[in-house]
């Protein structure tokens, strides 16, 4: 008798190409799943996704991240941390966010500071900023109450601050100033003594 594979024994269907696998009676034709990763998630990655999630545990995480990051200067770990505070809704966080911005200038770092702020709504420390010594400071208080609801910044608080010597106040005084076509007698009676006093107009010409 001729000697045959065993499996060349058993029905196959009819087409041709096709590729069989023989497998024991009672055998299960499940696959094993891989292994689950035992890699311990990162600092950074557990704040983010705490604050995706607005879990409350992420308020603390996202707080020591913030600290730490400041005093290290690891601008990642302050970014991640701003945001998820922001996410969490975490009003007391708006100082630590404001002295964020009292390192060195980095414009994302900004950007999402400012928007974070807005976000928090806690006007206390904002208005207590508008007089920070600091120019990314002081424009950051000024773009977040202007954009946040009721923040109540007023004409009064933005004069002054056209007539900064720091171009990122001045220039987050105008942007203000530009939105609010109600403020015009208001802002007239604050440039009017310092253009008279021969103080140059903030902008120049284009400014006024």
């Amino acid at each position: 008798d001729k000697l045959c594979c065993p499996s060349s024994q058993r029905w196959k269907a009819d087409v041709l190409g096709g590729v069989y696998r023989v497998t024991k009676a009672g055998a299960s034709h499940r696959r094993s799943k891989a292994p689950a990763s035992t890699a311990p998630e990162s600092e950074l990655a557990r704040v983010h996704r705490l604050g995706d999630r607005r879990d409350p545990a992420g308020v603390a995480a996202a707080t020591a991240l913030l600290e730490r990051s400041m005093a290290s200067g690891r601008r990642d770990g302050q970014l991640v941390a701003i945001t998820a505070l922001a996410r969490l809704r975490h009003a007391p966080a708006a100082p630590a966010i404001l002295r964020a911005l009292e390192g060195p200038d980095d414009e994302a770092l900004r950007m999402a500071a400012t928007a974070a702020l807005t976000e928090l709504r806690d006007t206390g420390p904002l208005r207590q900023a508008l007089a920070h010594s600091n120019p990314r400071v002081r424009a950051a208080a000024l773009h977040a109450l202007d954009q946040m609801p009721m923040g109540g910044l007023r004409a009064e608080d933005v004069g002054p601050a056209l007539f900064a010597n720091q171009p990122p106040v001045r220039d987050a005084a105008l942007w203000v100033a530009q939105r609010h076509a109600d403020w015009g007698e208001a802002l007239a009676e604050s440039l009017r003594p310092r253009l008279l006093a021969g103080r140059a107009a903030p902008g120049g010409r284009d400014g006024l």
